[in-house]
């Protein structure tokens, strides 16, 4: 038994149907998909707002900032992102409110390092701080 082979060109194979397919697919997770609350971060603008008083913050605060290269500074002093919470707790400041205020020019990355170092030395205390530029 001989088969017989067909002569000639291999039907074209189209990307269309796939690309639509996948068109379809990412229209589908974009529209069922869930979001964030992008303002779960408390941010304080100025002194009034901030809402902590001496009744509230028994132990002060403190001013943390992350300069534009991605280090934490507290009093002119240079912490390491990994050593923060234990540093508050060695100080004993571990009650005192932490307002974080990252420079212009810091990294996003940095900021989320500080904030989890923050959570899992078990500080609660913590306020983003944002300065705007005044007409």
């Amino acid at each position: 038994m001989k088969t017989a082979r067909r002569g000639g060109i291999l039907p074209k194979v189209t990307l269309v149907p796939l690309i639509d397919v996948l068109f379809i697919l990412l229209f589908y997770f974009m529209v069922t998909s869930v979001y964030l609350d992008l303002d779960m971060i408390p941010v304080s603008q100025s002194a009034e707002e901030t809402g902590f008083d001496a009744v509230e913050d028994p132990g002060g605060s403190i001013l943390l900032r992350i300069d534009s290269l991605g280090q934490s500074v507290i009093n002119g002093k240079v912490v390491p992102a990994a050593e923060l919470g234990d540093w508050l707790q060695e100080t004993g400041r571990s009650t005192h409110t932490v307002l974080i205020l990252p420079s212009g020019e810091a990294p996003v990355q940095a900021l989320a390092r500080v904030m989890d170092a923050l959570a899992r030395s078990g500080i609660t205390r913590t306020r983003l701080v944002r300065l705007e530029a005044h007409p």
